[in-house]
């Protein structure tokens, strides 16, 4: 049961900071490019 709960805690950090890591590369994109390809990468990463 701890195992588990160790497991999902990591998995929940994981998914935490992946979309910590898109969220500041799709700003960074919309930053340099306005044409929408952040967008289409932020899409494509789903």
């Amino acid at each position: 049961m701890l195992e588990k709960a160790v497991e999902y805690r990591e998995q929940a950090y994981f998914d935490s900071a992946l979309a910590s890591l898109s969220e500041a590369m799709a700003q960074f994109y919309a930053k340099r490019d306005t044409s929408g390809i952040a967008w289409g990468v932020l899409e494509a990463a789903r």
